[in-house]
Order: C-alpha cells, then sequence, then structure tokens
C-alpha cells in the first residue's frame, strides 16, 4: 500500500504556452532601486524599494562578506556557475534565483538567504557609514 501523499509510477509534466506575470513594482534589476548617494549593496534604496529589493541587497551583502579573499572564479568552479552571474549578484544586476542561491551556499557552506521569515517592516535596514 502506498503512503498517503506518496506518488507512485511515472510523473509526467505538459508544457504549456502561458506567459509568466509581469513582476509588480520590480524594475529591471536590483540596482535600479538604489537611491541617488546609495552604495549597493550597503545601503541607500529608495523610498518605497519592493521588499524583494531588501532581500536581493542582503544577499549580495552576505555572499560579498562570504566570499571573504577567495576569488570569484575559484567559487564559481565550485559552485558551478559561470563568474560572471555571481558578479551580477554581487553587483545588484539580476535578481538572483533559487538555484543560484542554492548553489553559492552550497560552494561556500554559508547562508545567503535569511532562514526565519522576517516582515518587511522588521527587515534590517542598513545605515549609511559616517561621514
Amino acid at each position: 500500500m502506498t503512503p498517503p501523499g506518496r506518488l507512485t509510477g511515472p510523473i509526467t509534466a505538459r508544457l504549456t504556452s502561458v506567459p509568466m506575470p509581469a513582476r509588480r513594482n520590480l524594475k529591471s534589476r536590483p540596482i535600479d532601486h538604489l537611491a541617488a548617494g546609495g552604495t549597493w549593496p550597503l545601503h541607500g534604496l529608495e523610498d518605497g524599494a519592493p521588499d524583494e529589493a531588501k532581500f536581493v541587497m542582503e544577499i549580495a551583502r552576505r555572499l560579498q562578506d562570504a566570499l571573504g579573499d577567495r576569488s570569484i572564479r575559484s567559487i564559481a568552479k565550485v559552485s558551478g556557475l559561470n563568474p560572471q552571474t555571481i558578479i551580477n549578484v554581487l553587483e545588484g544586476r539580476t535578481w538572483a534565483g533559487v538555484p543560484t542561491i542554492y548553489r553559492l551556499e552550497k560552494a561556500l557552506q554559508t547562508h545567503l538567504w535569511q532562514r526565519t521569515h522576517v516582515t518587511a517592516s522588521r527587515w534590517p535596514t542598513p545605515k549609511p557609514p559616517a561621514t
């Protein structure tokens, strides 16, 4: 007897040509939500920036910290990612996807994605450095 919730037999998927819905309120790149005078990924998102931009900025910040003195090329080799993909994440040029984050976390042996649920209002907003 098959336990409830367990699939048996071959699993097939049917591809459809349904377009993906547009991302609401997201500009083409995370860095496009940077306020004038802001420094990616340290601080300075524009007022009203979507929560997704805050999360991607935090991932880029954690990635930068996790790299330490390791080269992007060495992490790319271990993770199986193209070095330009890692650069794009670091520089806020892409909305990093789950497979990319997973591979980076595995290669760096650290968490880049927040593991506990944090609401946008509780998400830490980095402060600019004192001048």
